[in-house]
């Protein structure tokens, strides 16, 4: 069955978009590419969203780790980068609408994903709270999978 890893994707589209939305201004002075209102009338904004972009994509990429492909987010990050800079010409105009659309569906889908099966599998004796639930019971962990430390002060 093939495997669809949205969050690979979005972080790779996100640090693209992020890095085509800082380096377009760049670029189009250099070689007199057309710049669109929001890049010569206001230069920063599409520089911070686009480092906002960035710093979540690399968040992701680096937290995702080596052994899951977080250096293969940074390098096809990179590649749509100069694809949609250098090939599309125009594309950090768009990109200043999906850079932030990609950032936050990255940063919603990050939230609620569910570890990979080989993180999902670490022993117990790991665990930050290894013996709550023989300790305290079920309810001491909650409906919702909430690891709750008990109480050390003594009344």
């Amino acid at each position: 069955m093939p495997y669809f890893d949205f969050l690979f994707f979005a972080a790779a589209l996100s640090l693209g978009w992020g890095l085509s939305l800082t380096s377009y201004r760049l670029f189009a002075r250099r070689y007199g590419w057309t710049m669109g209102e929001v890049h010569n009338s206001k230069p920063m904004l599409p520089v911070l969203v686009g480092l906002l972009a960035v710093a979540v994509a690399l968040a992701f990429a680096v937290a995702r780790g080596d052994a899951f492909g977080g250096w293969w987010i940074v390098v096809a990050g990179l590649a749509w980068a100069v694809f949609w800079t250098g090939f599309l010409r125009v594309g950090a105009r768009s990109a200043l609408l999906l850079a932030p659309i990609a950032t936050l569906a990255l940063c919603l889908a990050w939230i609620s994903a569910s570890p990979p099966p080989a993180l999902a599998a670490i022993p117990r004796a790991f665990a930050p709270y290894p013996n709550l639930e023989e300790r305290f019971g079920r309810a001491a962990i909650g409906l919702i999978g909430l690891q709750v430390r008990a109480n050390s002060r003594s009344s």
